[in-house]
C-alpha cells in the first residue's frame, strides 16, 4: 500500500497516451467524483486519437463437439474445437490431421466489420455530426460522460486490484463492474447488476475502492432452461434495448493452487505482477471455464432471441439481431463470444486473450482500443452488431449445436426459457421397463465364412 500512496503521489503529472493526455481540465460537482475531468472538445480529440491508434482484433469460428443439456454453466461440459480447412477447402480435424501449420486455414473476421456502426458513431461524435439514429447518439455521449470525463478518477479505483492484499477475483470483479462496464453502458436507469450471493453481499456491500463510497447493486435472477443450460450472470450490463453478459472464470482447484503456491510466495513485486497476469490469461482459456462462457454466450443468445419476439410481437418490418457477445473477463484480460441463434455461429477472437491495461505498473493504464471495443459490446444492440451476409452464408450451421436438438426439444427450450431465481434440474429417472420378448433376443448373427 505504501508502493501505491508515493505512486499515486505523482501520477496526475504524467502525460500519458490515453485521455489523460488532455490537457484542458475542469472540477466536478460531483460528490462521488471530486477529481479532475475533461472539457467537450479534449475529449472529442481524445477519442479521434484513439481511433487513429486504434488496434483491431479478429473473430475465428468454433465447433461444439461434446455438451451435456439440462446442466449448470459450470457443468455444462462443453468441448470446442477450432473450424479449420486445408488448401483445398476441406474442412479437418487438428488433432488427426498431418497437414502443415503453413497449409491450415480458417474464416477470419474482423472486429471492425461487425462493430461498424460503432467506429461510424464515434467518428461523428468528433465531428460534432449527428448519427442516423438518435440511440446511437445516446450511446456515444454516455461513454463521454459517464466514463471519459472521469477517466482519471476510475482508473486510480482500477488500479486497486494491482496494490491490495485482495486477490480474489470476486474483488476484481466488483471494481471492473462498478468503475469500467457500468460506466460505459448507455442507459437510464440502473446500468448493471452483481450476481448475489451472500459472499459477495457479505464482502462487498459497497464499492471496495474506498474512494466513490457507492453500494453495490446486487441481483438473484437466474437465466436459462432445465432444456439447455441456466445459471446466474456474474454481471448483467442494462443497455438500451437489452444487456449484455459479463462472465468470470472460476479459480483453479486448490490442489493446483498449492503446487503454484511456492513460486507467487517467494517472488518480488514485479515478478508477482507478471505471474498474476499469466495466470489470468491461463485462467479465460482453462477448459472448464471456457465451458461456462460458451454455455452462458449461447444461453444469452436464446434470450435475446426470444425478448425481441416477445418485445416486437405486434410490430411489422423490425428486423432481429441474431449475432450476440457474451464477455469472460478477469482482472487483466478479456476474451470476447459471439454466437448467432438463428445461423448456430460461434465466433471467439483469435490468438490470446484480449490485454485490457496498457500498462499495469508502474503507472496502470487502461489500453484505450480495449475499452472501445467493451463499449461496443456492452451497447450491441444500439450499434446492430451483424455478420456481412457471405459470412453468415460460409459459416451457417458450423457450430454444430442446432441441428442436434430436435424440433420438441427446441420448443421445451422455449417454453421454459426465462428469468428466475430458481432452477429446477431434470432428474435421471430408471424406467420399468418390461422383459424383451424370446424373439427379440433372437440376434441375427451373420452367417460363417470359409477361413482362408
Amino acid at each position: 500500500m505504501i508502493t501505491s500512496l508515493v505512486r499515486r503521489k505523482y501520477s496526475f503529472v504524467v502525460i500519458t497516451q490515453s485521455f489523460r493526455s488532455a490537457h484542458t481540465l475542469m472540477q466536478t460537482n460531483n460528490k462521488n467524483f471530486p477529481y479532475k475531468i475533461y472539457s467537450e472538445d479534449n475529449i472529442s480529440n481524445a477519442i479521434s486519437r484513439s481511433l487513429e491508434k486504434y488496434t483491431d482484433i479478429t473473430f475465428e469460428p468454433y465447433q461444439i463437439v461434446k455438451f451435456s443439456l439440462g446442466k449448470s454453466f459450470t457443468n455444462s461440459g462443453i468441448d470446442i474445437r477450432q473450424i479449420v480447412k486445408n488448401s483445398n477447402g476441406k474442412r479437418i480435424d487438428q488433432f488427426v490431421s498431418n497437414e502443415n501449420d503453413k497449409n491450415i486455414y480458417t474464416n477470419q473476421i474482423k472486429f471492425e466489420s461487425v462493430f461498424k456502426e460503432g467506429f461510424g458513431a464515434l467518428c461523428n461524435t468528433t465531428d460534432g455530426k449527428l448519427s442516423k439514429s438518435a440511440k446511437l447518439d445516446f450511446a456515444t455521449q454516455a461513454f463521454r460522460t459517464g466514463f471519459l470525463e472521469n477517466q482519471d478518477f476510475h482508473e486510480r479505483c482500477l488500479e486497486k486490484m494491482f496494490y491490495t492484499e485482495e486477490e480474489s477475483e470476486l474483488f476484481r470483479t466488483v471494481l471492473l463492474a462498478n468503475h469500467l462496464f457500468g460506466r460505459l453502458a448507455a442507459n437510464f436507469g440502473q446500468n448493471y447488476y452483481v450476481s448475489h450471493d451472500h459472499r459477495s453481499h457479505d464482502t462487498y456491500n459497497k464499492c471496495p475502492c474506498d474512494e466513490c463510497g457507492e453500494k453495490i447493486p446486487y441481483n438473484n435472477s437466474g437465466i436459462g432452461s432445465e432444456f439447455l443450460w441456466y445459471g446466474y450472470p456474474d454481471i448483467l450490463v442494462n443497455s438500451i434495448g437489452g444487456s449484455t453478459l459479463i462472465a468470470r472464470p472460476e479459480e483453479k482447484d486448490r490442489d493446483e493452487q498449492i503446487a503454484e503456491g511456492d513460486i507467487y510466495f517467494h517472488a518480488d513485486f514485479e515478478e508477482r505482477q507478471i505471474i498474476e497476469s499469466e495466470e489470468n490469461i491461463a485462467l479465460l482459456r482453462y477448459e472448464r471455464n471456457v465451458s461456462k462462457f460458451v454455455a452462458q454466450a449461447i444461453t444469452f443468445s436464446f434470450y435475446h432471441k426470444y425478448y425481441q419476439l416477445k418485445m416486437n410481437k405486434n410490430k411489422s418490418n423490425v428486423v432481429p439481431f441474431t449475432l450476440v457477445p457474451t464477455l469472460a473477463v478477469t482482472g487483466t484480460h478479456f476474451d470476447i463470444y459471439l454466437y448467432d441463434h438463428e445461423h448456430d455461429i460461434l465466433l471467439r477472437n483469435k490468438g490470446p486473450p484480449i490485454p485490457l491495461w496498457r500498462n499495469e505498473y508502474p503507472e496502470a493504464e487502461l489500453d484505450m482500443s480495449s475499452v472501445l471495443k467493451i463499449w461496443m459490446v456492452l451497447n450491441h444492440l444500439t450499434l446492430r452488431t451483424s455478420l456481412e451476409e457471405h459470412i453468415v452464408q460460409e459459416l451457417k450451421g458450423s457450430c454444430g449445436f442446432l441441428h442436434v436438438l430436435s424440433f420438441e426439444h427446441k420448443t421445451m427450450i422455449e417454453q421454459t426459457f426465462g428469468m428466475r431465481n430458481r432452477f429446477y434440474p431434470r432428474r435421471y429417472k430408471e424406467m420399468d421397463a418390461l422383459p424383451l420378448t424370446k424373439q427379440e433376443k433372437t440376434l441375427n448373427l451373420p452367417k460363417k465364412k470359409d477361413s482362408f
